[in-house]
């Protein structure tokens, strides 16, 4: 057979006016080989059969792996992958032509000549851009012009009998998908250029779903490897070790992680994992979970406690607390945390001992707080070999591990590496426009290359680098999603509603009589699913692609395929065992009209949540809740909501977030309308400890005054005790200590007769250590630290985030006392506070506090930690006492020259002086007053005249003796000697009688300092 060499195909379309457009395709040739002999030795009839049938089987085969056959003529097809948009056009067209040569090979025909044992074809593919001509109205044809089919061609025409040739750059990152050979670079006839050809012999297997690494290499990372290799090797020696790899979405954590873990699983090492979702989906200790299942969980004919006896009897003593996490969702019950922590650090111990334990969590900047908890409890008490990887997108979040590994974005060099092996046939231009949109970003290279098949016309490439990551990538990714056939995007919208990570239990059932496979595959080769080794779960390539999915998913077919879900899980579930499943009964439902089943299943969920200690988890789905119940009408739902409202008030003391105030605003114009003074009292009440809370002093008075005047008209004493408390520390956050100090000690004397009593006592407590941040930042320290030592003393036993607390301002008050050594002892004990309760903001607190203190001590101490870790917070919305941390900083930067960086931190201090928090304020304006500044001789006494006033306001002897020190040493060398002098020795009385020895003794170095010269 032979085709014209201008190689023009025609495709009959709707008629149209004539219109061009360029388009990468995949062109496949198939001829039937030694058709001439064949037809020489054969009855013309049956020959006409032969080729009734190879027709019948082109279009068969084409059109099942998303070809278009353009032309058939005699014994030969020529057809086109990639009209339609499709990311894989030519593993589709070289898996096409294995299933046709295949299938010729099968047919049975009578008068093959002597020698020849079967039919067979040979084949060309070859991929490039054409440009498709729509035909005239008359004609209604569309032209196809460019080189593919006319190399594709000439590969058929270079191949041997049963031989299927494709230019090695069209098979590009596919070619793991079949088993070739003879790779070789073929001269075509009339053409000078010579083409690398790879000889496909077979498919090698369809990965279904998808591995997750057959794609690209693994580049710009061994550095990190060799950080990771070196964690292993301090592990084997008996240290367990956390190793966090952080680093924004798509920079390529996990896949570092796997290509670290693959070899691990050959060495005998044992390799466990477990992922944390966001949102509703998510249940309290769900990594923690994960892994104890693979660790425990085995044939359906091995009871749980057989196989706590066979990996140690030792672990029979905690069988009943595991048995109690692992037990199916009707049987399953809170353990304590004291018995869940004794559990997985006595079975890790058992997994390391004889080898080292691997464990990774991925996301790990969504990790529930009693997982956070349970794994640093783990890293302290496992004695054995214990590796823990974290993946995640927030450096902070990693806060206890022993090495940070932040992944950098792709040089040019590797950039340029990874777009050569996704797109080998991308020009230098291309490959220059991939990437300067990338940034280096791994995900959004390999999304840029997906979209080569549409180049990036020059005036658009400024688009895409001025556009945020997320958000191109996003929109490449939705680009890429609306190109799939109907059948693959409905499969992959089902698979997003089930979620970012699928089980298996529950893939089965939503698919359950539908022939997926195909589809999953399709999906799998888009690059879109994949699954991981010894992992049953499904998953998406990527938080980001799961996200853009689900947001391609219109309102009512979205609502429809959650309702769809919901029914699934309850059918699998009968109503005594939902309590386990309550989380994604609460999200699908959350998604449909169904309103009274989500508040149902979500407030059974935050219940759940709150009996394993899981507050974050609780915050979730109570509000959840209540946002269901906001759909609904009715007396009962308000009481209800009423009682689900003051139930999360008590999950967000610790860790209150700014959008939160609006329930108790809610709560408040409800309890207005229906005369509810009581409610309208509790709403008052907890809307301004939110606010003393989130560090936003004006909202907190505004709102105590209000609850102040109701209590005193409705309110027991007990709350008349709690409003006054409250009322007195929102003050002192506001350094009015001469209105906070009176009520602070008018609620502490209410409350003392019951301070032993456990819910007064933590109260008490707390109250007590915010009148020591009153009477630390006025230099009283003796009565400062007797009120902590009582504090602390209440809150002995068991460690609560409010000794968290207590220990941070203790370490607050040790630092302006100068006390460095046991402020960073302080500070190091709230860490380990922070650490056991999973509160990432005492920890962050911690970490910037001993990174102050340290700095106190050596100048050289690094500064970098102590701004992670207030950026952390920041981001977070924790406000409170923050003018003090960023004001410290602010000191630190401007000792290293960091000027620009310094201003910024002086920034937060003065904006949160605004809010009439003042305790950094002298601070910062001393540091900004030590910045030189030629341009304005002035500006350093008004910082510091500034710093003065701000001491004054706040009645602080000790701030009012720093900033007068400050001042003379930044001035001595105007002002004169005498004068420095008698300022400097009048702040070392001061420091002295105040009890700041350590002050004091700077101002005594000083001195020296300045005598020394007049001496010589």
């Amino acid at each position: 057979m032979s085709f014209p060499r201008e190689t023009e195909a025609i495709l009959d379309t709707e008629p149209g006016s004539r219109r061009s457009s360029r388009r990468y395709l995949t062109a496949l040739f198939s001829d039937l080989s030694h058709s001439t002999a064949l037809a020489s030795a054969s009855d013309p009839e049956g020959f006409a059969a032969l080729l009734d049938q190879l027709n019948a089987l082109f279009e068969r085969v084409i059109a099942r792996h998303g070809g278009t056959i353009l032309q058939i003529r005699g014994d030969g097809v020529f057809a086109a992958f990639g009209l339609t948009p499709q990311e894989d056009a030519a593993r589709r067209a070289a898996m096409a032509a294995v299933e046709l040569h295949g299938a010729v090979r099968a047919l049975s025909y009578p008068d093959l000549p002597a020698g020849q044992p079967h039919l067979t074809l040979h084949s060309g593919i070859h991929s490039s851009y054409v440009v498709a001509i729509e035909g005239d109205q008359v004609s209604g044809r569309l032209t196809l012009v460019g080189e593919a089919g006319n190399i594709a061609a000439k590969l058929s025409d270079a191949a041997s009998a049963d031989e299927i040739l494709i230019t090695e750059a069209s098979l590009g990152s596919y070619q793991p998908w079949f088993e070739v050979a003879g790779a070789k670079n073929l001269t075509l006839t009339d053409m000078d250029t010579p083409y690398p050809v790879l000889r496909i012999v077979a498919v090698a297997g369809n990965p279904e779903p998808r591995q997750y690494r057959d794609r690209t290499p693994l580049l710009g990372r061994g550095a990190a490897l060799v950080t990771l290799q070196a964690s292993l090797a301090a592990s084997d020696g008996g240290a367990a070790r956390i190793v966090a790899m952080t680093g924004p979405a798509g920079i390529g954590k996990t896949r570092l992680a796997e290509d670290f873990l693959a070899p691990l699983r050959a060495e005998a090492h044992l390799v466990l994992r477990g992922y944390c979702e966001a949102g509703q989906n998510a249940e309290p200790l769900q990594p923690i979970l994960q892994i104890l299942r693979a660790a425990l969980i085995g044939p359906a004919d091995v009871s749980l406690k057989d196989r706590l006896s066979a990996l140690d009897e030792a672990l029979a003593t905690h069988g009943e607390t595991f048995a109690a996490l692992l037990a199916p969702a009707r049987e399953q019950r809170s353990t304590g945390e004291a018995a869940l922590f004794g559990a997985v650090v006595a079975l890790f111990d058992v997994l390391s001992r004889n080898r080292t334990l691997v464990l990774l969590i991925d996301d790990w900047h969504w990790a529930d707080d009693l997982t956070v908890a349970t794994i640093n409890h783990a890293r302290t008490h496992c004695r054995g070999r214990l590796l823990l990887l974290q993946c995640s997108r927030e450096p902070m979040a990693s806060i206890h591990a022993s090495e940070v590994l932040e992944l950098a974005p792709l040089n040019r060099t590797h950039g340029a590496r990874m777009v050569e092996s996704l797109a080998g046939q991308a020009d230098a231009e291309q490959v220059d426009a991939v990437l300067d949109a990338s940034g280096g970003n791994p995900l959004f290279i390999e999304e840029l290359c997906h979209a080569l098949e549409r180049p990036l016309a020059a005036p658009n490439r400024a688009h895409w680098q001025s556009a945020p990551v997320p958000n191109r990538l996003a929109a490449l990714i939705a680009s890429r999603i609306n190109r799939l056939g109907p059948a693959q995007r409905d499969l992959l919208q089902t698979l997003a509603v089930m979620g970012n990570v699928i089980p298996r239990w529950l893939f089965d059932a939503g698919t359950a009589g539908l022939d997926v496979a195909p589809l999953l595959a399709d999906l799998a080769a888009a690059d879109l699913v994949y699954a991981l080794p010894d992992d049953p779960s499904l998953r998406f390539k990527h938080g980001v692609t799961h996200d853009v999915v689900l947001d391609s998913i219109d309102g009512e077919r979205r609502a429809l395929l959650h309702g769809e879900m919901a029914a699934i899980i309850e059918a699998l579930h009968p109503e005594p065992d939902r309590g386990g499943v309550s989380e994604r009964l609460a999200y699908h439902y959350g998604h449909t009209d169904a309103h009274g089943l989500a508040a149902d299943y979500a407030e059974a969920a935050g219940d759940r949540a709150l009996a394993a200690g899981a507050t974050d988890r609780v915050r979730v789905q109570y509000q959840a809740a209540l946002a269901a119940l906001d759909r609904l009408q009715g007396e009962d739902v308000y009481e209800r909501w009423v009682a689900i409202a003051k139930r999360l008030a008590l999950a967000c003391l610790f860790d209150a977030e700014p959008q939160q105030c609006e329930i108790y605003r809610q709560m408040i114009r409800r309890a207005v309308l229906r005369s509810d003074t009581a409610n309208e009292l509790d709403g008052e009440y907890w809307l301004a400890y939110l606010n003393y809370a989130l560090g936003n002093a004006p909202e907190a008075i505004k709102h105590v005054d209000r609850a102040q005047f109701l209590a005193g008209h409705i309110g027991g004493a007990a709350m008349q005790t709690q409003v006054l408390s409250t009322w007195g520390q929102s003050r002192a956050l506001a350094c009015d200590y001469e209105a906070a100090l009176p009520a602070i000690d008018q609620a502490l004397a209410q409350q003392a007769p019951y301070k032993q009593k456990p819910g007064v006592a933590f109260a008490y407590a707390y109250t007590l250590a915010g009148k020591s941040m009153v009477l630390g930042d006025q230099g009283d320290f003796p009565g400062a630290l007797a009120c902590l030592e009582e504090a602390e003393l209440l809150t002995r036993g068991p460690v609560h985030p409010v000794h968290g607390s207590i220990v941070s301002m203790k370490t607050a008050v040790l630092i302006w006392q100068g006390s460095w050594a046991q402020a960073e002892a302080a500070a190091l004990s709230n860490i380990e506070i922070g650490t056991r309760t999973g509160s990432r903001y005492i920890t962050a607190a911690g970490r910037a506090l001993l990174g102050y203190a340290r700095w106190q001590q050596d100048a050289s101490a690094p500064v970098d930690d102590v701004a992670r870790a207030l950026a952390w917070i920041e981001r977070h919305h924790q406000a409170i006492w923050t003018s003090l941390h960023f004001s410290w900083l602010c000191e630190m930067l401007v000792s290293q020259e960091r000027y620009e960086e310094a201003r910024r931190a002086a920034v937060w201090v003065l904006q949160r002086a605004r809010k009439r928090e003042r305790l950094g304020e002298s601070v910062a304006y001393c540091a900004l007053g030590t910045i030189p500044s030629p341009a304005s001789p002035h500006a350093a006494a008004r910082c510091f005249d500034r710093a003065q006033r701000s001491a004054e306001l706040r009645q602080s002897r000790r701030e009012q003796t720093l900033v007068t020190m400050k001042r003379a040493l930044h001035e001595a060398s105007r002002a004169a000697p005498d004068t420095t002098l008698r300022k400097l020795a009048e702040c070392e009385q001061r420091f002295s009688e105040l009890g700041m020895y350590s002050y004091a003794s700077r101002a005594q170095q000083a001195q020296r300092g300045l005598k020394r010269p007049a001496a010589s």
